[in-house]
């Protein structure tokens, strides 16, 4: 939080009175990100912001962009939001879709990318059998590849092996309510270490 809170800090007299700059020249989002399977190809994920895990104190100037975006930015059926586009995923008409296309495209430098791992953390199996990850760089091939090379890509970091004791939030969306979600083979365990 100290990220947003400090980021751009001034003066009260110089700000919006807290002590925040009017400009869009510190950090307004503080997020992991997700990869969630894609609507077109069933091989493919996109990478979108979590939004199980997203901190968001835009500036004013900052969120007068945000509107002029979401009122005027190019969307089309095929690429979602934005130029680049991710495609059709769960919630790519919604404000997931649009505040990835807005961190990822128009304001790259206004964020703080999060280790997913650690930090919205769903223990989602994403790597069986190898996927695309669809990222604005382009395409990422995750888990092995048709040619049998494992991707060593840190996008591609499987989740779901991460030790209890490295996650700081858990995201149960995956899973619906604590009490319903099963890990692993043997319905998961106790130990700090699982």
């Amino acid at each position: 939080v100290d990220l947003i809170v400090d980021s751009g800090r001034n003066t009260a007299a110089d700000g919006d009175g807290n002590g925040r700059k009017d400009d869009a020249n510190g950090i307004d989002a503080v997020f992991s990100w997700e990869h969630l399977p894609s609507f077109v190809d069933p091989q493919a994920r996109a990478t979108v912001i979590n939004l199980s895990f997203l901190l968001l104190r835009p500036s004013k100037a900052t969120f007068a962009e945000l509107v002029s975006q979401y009122e005027n930015a190019p969307f089309s059926e095929t690429k979602g939001w934005g130029t680049i586009g991710r495609g059709s995923f769960p919630g790519w008409r919604t404000t997931q879709g649009f505040l990835t296309y807005y961190y990822d495209e128009v304001a790259n430098a206004a964020k703080i990318e999060m280790n997913r791992c650690a930090f919205g953390n769903s223990a989602e199996d994403y790597n069986v059998g190898g996927y695309v990850l669809i990222t604005n760089s382009g395409p990422v091939q995750c888990g092995a590849g048709a040619d049998g090379v494992v991707s060593v890509d840190e996008q591609c970091d499987d989740c779901s092996k991460s030790k209890f004791k490295d996650v700081s939030v858990a995201d149960l969306s995956y899973c619906g309510a604590p009490w319903e979600c099963v890990g692993g083979v043997d319905g998961g365990g106790n130990d700090e270490n699982d």
